[in-house]
């Protein structure tokens, strides 16, 4: 049975409530549970991203009611949940950050816990984030591993790998030599096709 849900005028309101702007564009949807827990437990809430704005929207999925709106900054191109549903990554294309927020779909509970600068950072070698290799670094997709650790981002250009610590470390690739192989390479083949088939082993 096809249920079509109004992401204009209860949703707007929830948002201008909340946040004090209106989402535009409806990009991208997941459920709690992402790839990792696809039973009754891990579809409990929908997560919806706005890229033409930076607002995502948790839904109860049993009620089709949004119940948080929060808005990260830019353009929210994609959220994704971390497999122990503790957090959603954001990624906030246009603004060239991640986002994470801390998630309690129990208590209905959500805030954006720390915001990750790519086009500032550094890498764990201690060099700028922004080359001429990396010189776009806006965030397509995330997808984080089974344990937790690591989130692989999808840039304009390259690969990125961010631990989950605070402040979160980095790493990439050019797109000409990101890994081939292993879950490395399976969770970026995933996160360049924004699907729900990433690999359901910790990065190499």
């Amino acid at each position: 049975m096809r249920t079509v849900i109004d992401l204009g005028s209860e949703v707007r309101d929830l948002c201008l409530e909340q946040t004090g702007t209106a989402p535009v564009r409806p990009h991208m949807i997941t459920f709690n549970g992402g790839d990792y827990n696809t039973g009754p437990s891990g579809n409990t809430h929908a997560l919806v991203s706005f890229v033409a704005t930076g607002h995502v929207v948790f839904f109860d999925a049993a009620t089709r009611a949004p119940v948080k709106c929060i808005d990260v900054g830019t353009q929210a191109h994609a959220i994704w949940p971390t497999p122990d549903q503790k957090h959603a990554i954001v990624a906030d294309q246009n603004g060239r950050k991640l986002h994470r927020i801390a998630t309690d779909y129990a208590k209905n509970e959500y805030q954006v816990e720390t915001s990750f600068d790519l086009a500032n950072c550094t890498t764990p070698a201690g060099g700028a984030c922004t080359t001429p290799l990396r010189n776009d670094n806006a965030p397509i997709c995330p997808r984080v591993d089974a344990a937790n650790r690591y989130t692989f981002v999808t840039l304009r250009g390259v690969e990125c790998s961010c631990s989950t610590t605070t402040p979160p470390r980095c790493a990439s690739w050019p797109s000409t030599t990101a890994p081939s192989s292993g879950p490395a390479a399976a969770l970026l083949k995933s996160a360049t096709r924004c699907t729900s088939t990433a690999a359901r082993s910790p990065a190499a």
